[in-house]
């Protein structure tokens, strides 16, 4: 009786040895970091094959299938033939693509472009690349290797992986390092891409200089101001850092056609250059000045007449042709920028007011039917 006691001890030792341990199929020595080591140099796995009729079901009718449980869907019910996987909530089919080198016709270094577009001599750079390609054959492709930049040196480009396009597409790099030389002195990189027939070619970036571009804009009709003593109806805007405002402007008791455009300066004394292009009814005109002071801040400037160079901030002071209807609202264009050339800002605002009866006089009653729209870009260096 001992003796199969024994026995019995000792079989249920090695069953649970068995159980617990690694097991091995094909092999008599199973990797320690598995449960199950399959071993075989002519013959697959077969995963379970099931029929899946929608991405809910329980496969015994049971609910609490365990999350990761994997199944082949013959495609004999509602969902498409393939591998499906449980995620806790739903079944989800695994890619299901043609296993194919990566290859392209062309690769186009040409239009190679950078995001952040500039560099910084000695300051630690990280943006992305961009190279378009032409003949992708769907093809998945891995990570690349960091590529050295030559010219520009101390950063490096490193491909991401991902997916060819039918046809064309676009290879995204990581760049990142520290640069050598400022912008505009490109970083070049050697680039080769493919399996069996490999295109490269050199991509330069970080040569052209960019620039960072704002918009602000109002619409709306003119309301009652006293700004500079001066009462009447204006709308205005302000550039998005704030050193200069433009407004359409009429005084009180004037017609509304006689409305004006005004610039001031916010921060100072300013000296601008500008430029103004306007389209009326059956022509054009423009005026233009190279040094034209606004002498004071928080006042409002026109010029004088037609001397472009001269500041007037009088009631009826008018920046480039005075009134801004001539039979119909006339569409306005003005850039400008100091004088300052280490200043890399300029501002281009355009304007159109309308008031369906603009010979009659601005007062409050009517001033609500006027409707002017104020667009102003500013436009930054990036350093």
């Amino acid at each position: 009786m001992k003796k199969v006691i024994i026995c019995l001890y000792a079989l249920l030792f090695f069953s649970a040895g068995q159980v617990f341990g690694q097991q091995g199929i094909g092999t008599d020595i199973p990797d320690n970091s598995s449960v199950l080591d399959i071993v075989s140099t002519d013959k697959g796995v077969l995963i379970p094959r099931v029929v899946l009729d929608n991405v809910t079901q329980d496969l015994d009718g049971i609910t609490g299938q365990a999350a990761g449980l994997m199944v082949y869907n013959t495609g004999d019910g509602g969902l498409m033939a393939g591998f499906y996987f449980w995620n806790g909530l739903e079944w989800r089919a695994l890619n299901d693509k043609t296993a194919i080198a990566p290859e392209i016709e062309t690769l186009l270094c040409a239009t190679a472009s950078l995001e952040p577009g500039v560099f910084s001599a000695g300051t630690a750079y990280s943006g992305i690349m961009k190279i378009n390609y032409t003949g992708g054959n769907g093809g998945t492709y891995q990570a690349g290797e960091p590529i050295s930049s030559v010219g520009n040196t101390g950063l490096t480009a490193t491909l991401k992986g991902g997916e060819l396009e039918f046809g064309n597409g676009t290879l995204v790099f990581d760049v990142t390092g520290t640069p050598a030389l400022d912008s505009p002195n490109g970083a070049s990189f050697d680039i080769s891409f493919g399996t069996l027939d490999i295109q490269s070619c050199t991509a330069t970036v970080g040569e052209s200089t960019s620039a960072k571009i704002d918009y602000l804009a109002s619409i709306g009709s003119l309301y009652a101001t006293n700004d500079n003593g001066r009462e009447g109806y204006h709308r205005f805007l302000t550039s998005p850092d704030g050193k200069f405002s433009v407004r359409v402007f009429v005084p009180k008791n004037t017609a509304l056609q006689n409305a004006d455009i005004q610039i001031r300066s916010n921060t100072g004394p300013s000296v601008i250059m500008w430029n103004n292009h306007l389209g009326y009814q059956n022509g054009t005109m423009g005026n233009a000045s190279n040094a034209f002071r606004l002498p004071q801040a928080m006042v409002w400037y026109g010029n004088v007449g037609n001397d472009s160079d001269n500041p007037d901030s009088g009631t009826n002071a008018a920046w480039g042709d005075a009134d801004v209807y001539h039979i119909a609202p006339e569409q306005r264009n003005y850039m400008w920028t100091t004088s300052d050339t280490k200043e890399l800002t300029t501002y281009i605002l355009k304007f159109m007011m309308g008031a369906p009866q603009s010979n009659i006089s601005a007062n409050d009653s009517n001033i609500g039917e006027t409707k002017a729209t104020l667009y102003l870009t500013q436009i930054n260096a990036l350093e």
